[in-house]
């Protein structure tokens, strides 16, 4: 609001029917638009950025003070003391430039710098204020007003103005020392530093060269133009790195309604934000949105953490130009508290993923535990039984008498070796690794004791060998009650893969009851790849359904 009313005033003042004369002698009209421009550029700035960049824009608004008030010293209607004084505001604008480019970024500056550049700056102004007087200026430009400084006794106005001119530069160099170190690391923020360096020094050289060339007079575009170019640079890069922030955080609102909204595929991988990812505690891992663990961003991003007093909770993967105090700055507690939901969600994804593929570790040592039971039985005991029910057969052949008892024998041999080999074969049919599934569950329903009906359609070879392992597990786990159930029981198989995913149904009716054991067993098979398992009574029996992801 001041910088606003400053700039008001001063267009009224360049008005032609103004009754405060004119900003100075042999000012261009162009210079006077110029100057109006950069004013009403640092005035849109400074409301612009007020509410993301609450110190700049203050600093803003002491620089239009510091650029424009010393235009006020051509008003032949202020007293002459008041035209001298204003004069002396000019400094500040060194300071107000400075502000903005170390204060745009809030996170990690030091404020020692500023407090120095503003002590040099306001020195600077009392030694002018109290030491100068513009008559014996062989250049005043702006007013030649007869002001006899409260200083003059011992202080003459070119020593004043050597010493004003000394501060001035003081402040310009702690400044720009300041912003290179500060902000010519960042990328926005880098951007309004440079930029204030530039208006620094065009605010400084004027100073420099009329305190050299005393004796003659500059002409007054001469002393106007450098503020022009300093009131352009610092607007425009505070304008450019604004709009920049306003991107940023509605590209931020944007990622957080997608994830608050459960659609938590991330980021649309363009513009300023590629990405968040949520670190899980105590563990040091990242993971995005689905709870899949993810590395550090490719050289051509970087991450902006967000802490929280455990530790990192969050990073945004954002393009090398982009400025990550954008990032921080749009970050408002309703969407910090948004992304923390998110991150719940992508832990317990993660966690779950975990839970399976520890499922999946058993199941997979279960498995190749069996398969060495079933080549230890078929290499080892069923080869010993066989040729026992060999040499039996060859006793009894020789045997006059004896060789219906060895028949029996023989006969129960056969029974026990029967009963081996079906142990050995356990889940894992030959046909299941060599034609698929539809093949196996086509054998399992032709050996089975009831009557099954199956429509398993086309189960093609995208369905994995773990999840082909559980639709079998659960088709013959259904069956083998089956084979004690009474003559009129029956069952139906269906199984279809629809979008990645397969259904299998098994319904058996008039059968006997399912193990609780076995069921566990199958439950754990299909929540290892990722299924889940429905077991419901219907009339007359019961209907097991496993919906499985078919890799």
């Amino acid at each position: 609001m001041a910088s606003t009313a400053v700039v008001l005033l001063t267009v009224a003042g360049s008005l032609p029917d103004s009754q405060v004369s004119s900003l100075g002698r042999d000012l261009p009209v162009w210079l006077i638009a110029l100057g109006m421009l950069a004013g009403l550029a640092m005035v849109t700035a400074s409301w612009v950025v007020n509410s993301e960049r609450p110190s700049a824009s203050v600093g803003l608004a002491v620089a239009t003070v510091g650029l424009l008030v010393p235009i006020w010293a051509g008003w032949t209607s202020l007293p002459e003391v008041a035209q001298a004084l204003v004069l002396a505001v000019a400094p500040i604008a060194v300071a107000g430039v400075s502000q903005v480019g170390l204060r745009w970024s809030h996170i990690g500056t030091s404020s020692v710098p500023l407090r120095a550049v503003y002590a040099l700056a306001v020195a600077a102004v009392v030694v002018h204020a109290v030491g100068y007087d513009p008559l014996t200026d062989p250049g005043c430009a702006r007013t030649c007003a007869d002001v006899q400084p409260w200083a003059a006794a011992f202080l003459s106005s070119r020593m004043a103005y050597a010493v004003a001119t000394a501060l001035t530069v003081g402040a310009g160099v702690v400044a720009v020392i300041a912003l290179v170190g500060d902000g010519g690391a960042r990328d926005r923020s880098g951007v309004v530093a440079r930029a204030a360096v530039i208006g620094v020094i065009a605010l400084a050289v004027p100073w420099i060269a009329h305190t050299a060339d005393w004796a003659d007079q500059p002409s007054v575009a001469a002393t106007v133009v450098p503020s022009v170019i300093a009131g352009f640079s610092i607007a425009i890069a505070s304008l450019v790195a604004a709009a920049a922030t306003r991107r940023m955080r509605l590209e931020v609102r944007g990622l957080v309604e997608r994830l608050s909204g459960m659609s938590l595929a991330g980021s649309d991988g363009v513009g300023q934000i590629l990405g968040v990812e949520f670190a899980v505690p105590e563990s040091g891992r990242w993971v995005d949105s689905s709870g899949v663990e993810v590395g550090p961003p490719d050289v051509a991003a970087r991450a902006v953490v967000v802490s929280d007093p455990a530790g990192p909770a969050l990073r945004f993967v954002v393009p090398r130009g982009a400025d990550p105090d954008a990032v921080l700055a749009t970050l408002a507690p309703a969407m910090l508290l948004a992304l923390q939901n998110a991150r719940l969600a992508a832990i317990s994804r993660a966690r779950l993923g975990e839970v399976r593929a520890s499922q999946r570790r058993i199941v997979d040592a279960s498995d190749a535990e069996r398969q060495r039971i079933e080549r230890d039985l078929h290499d080892g005991a069923q080869q010993r039984l066989v040729s026992a029910s060999f040499q039996i057969s060859l006793a009894r052949n020789r045997l006059v008498d004896g060789g219906e008892a060895l028949s029996r024998v023989e006969s129960h041999l056969r029974e026990a070796l029967a009963g081996l080999r079906r142990l050995g074969h356990g889940i894992f049919p030959a046909t299941l690794a060599t034609e698929g599934l539809a093949a196996a569950l086509e054998d399992l329903a032709r050996v089975s004791d009831v009557p099954a009906t199956l429509d398993v359609g086309d189960l093609g070879a995208d369905v994995e060998r773990n999840v082909a392992l559980a639709a079998y597990a659960v088709v013959a786990t259904v069956l083998a009650p089956a084979a004690r159930a009474p003559d009129s029981a029956s069952a139906e198989v269906r199984a279809a893969t629809r979008d990645g995913t397969m259904e299998l149904r098994v319904q058996l009716m008039g059968g006997g009851e399912l193990a609780q054991d076995d069921l566990v067993d199958v439950a754990d098979r299909v929540g290892a790849v990722g299924g889940r398992l429905v077991v419901e009574a219907i009339d007359g029996g019961v209907a097991i359904t496993a919906v499985m992801p078919c890799a």
